[in-house]
């Protein structure tokens, strides 16, 4: 009966202990840090971790910053600490491990597949590339050894204990490739405004303008759009018999070329518009009564000047633009004597422009 019993106890005993011996080895651990901003793209890549191979955690902080992420890696026994941010052009990554130590970065863009698959990949390729760093001789050292399951999930091969280093060369170390560049994004609409000085051939004065464009771009070096010169002052003239204040407005539609790249960035318009003038007369005696006359007429013109870049979506345009229509403007008074202007003019204007992708 003593042999019985012993026999039993120690199937039994073999019945407990050889489960635990075939449980796997945990999942690396990886807190993934969100905010406001990033909560719902970091809840919906979570999933994706997991199916690599890891245990993701989110933990919410408000602007948290990036030198926080070992300790909250070591706080929240994690091997991984991750932070997503949300950039002007797509997604920023930091990768923190306590294997080496090492905080790794990455810019991902909207050209390229950044969804939540691909999110996750970028994840694991930055751990990836701070993990393989393990295979030096002179790798840096965290607090934390690689266990098993981090290195299959990172996909690194396991690091032997004992590594001798070769006596010619150290061990390179395979790097991920880098990721395409993304194009620079075509603008949408462009404004310019500026200060202006128009000037046309003939006997009135010159007067200054407020100059005003829109223009849709229909590539990243060619657009389409209008443009005008207000008069915020009146041409005057002065006659033996009385006096003309005179408001010429300049306006069009234009095609311009520019490059979109370069902090240079010379351009060349042509449109075609018309000029209208508003003239008030003044007689110099009471034998002589002043009258308000209208007139308008097409033409065309060529503006051309140099863009220098301020900021990615800002420049500055000095400029010379110049005009022609086939009749002049008249402005005659009771002693038969008149005052021309045109057919030519010329503009000499200084704008300041921006670009609207959205």
């Amino acid at each position: 009966m003593r042999i019985l019993f012993s026999t039993l106890a120690l199937a039994l005993s073999g019945v407990v202990v050889c489960p635990a011996w075939a449980q796997p080895a945990a999942s690396p651990r990886l807190v993934l840090v969100v905010d406001e901003n990033t909560s719902r793209l970091a809840a919906r890549i979570r999933e994706e971790l997991a199916t690599m191979g890891f245990d993701p955690v989110l933990e919410a902080r408000e602007a948290s910053s990036v030198d926080e992420l070992p300790a909250i890696a070591r706080g929240g026994q994690a091997a991984v600490a991750a932070r997503l941010e949300v950039i002007e052009n797509g997604v920023r990554v930091w990768v923190f491990d306590r294997t080496t130590g090492k905080t790794l970065t990455r810019e991902l863009s909207p050209a390229t597949d950044s969804g939540d698959a691909s999110l996750a990949l970028h994840v694991v390729e930055l751990l990836r590339a701070s993990l393989l760093e393990l295979n030096l001789p002179d790798a840096p050292r965290g607090d934390q050894e690689a266990t098993p399951a981090l290195l299959q999930a990172s996909g690194v091969p396991p690091t032997p204990e004992a590594r001798p280093a070769p006596p010619s060369a150290p061990v390179a170390s395979a790097a991920p490739p880098p990721l395409p560049e993304a194009p620079p994004q075509t603008p949408i609409v462009a404004l310019e405004l500026g200060a202006a000085v128009v000037q046309g051939s003939g006997d009135l004065e010159y007067y200054p303008a407020l100059q005003a464009a829109l223009q849709v771009f229909v590539s990243s070096d060619f657009r389409v759009g209008a443009v005008g010169w207000v008069p915020l002052s009146s041409a005057d003239h002065v006659a033996a018999v009385g006096s003309s204040e005179n408001h010429i407005t300049l306006f069009g539609a234009e095609a311009r070329w520019q490059p979109g790249n370069g902090t240079w960035q010379p351009f060349v318009c042509l449109g075609v518009g018309a000029a209208y003038l508003e003239t008030r007369g003044t007689a110099a005696g009471a034998e002589f009564e002043g009258e308000t006359n209208h007139a308008l007429t097409p033409g065309a013109f060529l503006r051309t000047g140099l863009g220098v870049r301020l900021s990615r979506r800002l420049r500055l345009n000095p400029q010379l633009n110049l005009g022609v229509q086939p009749r002049y403007f008249s402005i005659d008074y009771a002693d038969g004597t008149a005052a021309h202007w045109g057919p030519w003019w010329g503009v000499v204007s200084l704008t300041l422009e921006g670009d609207f992708v959205e």
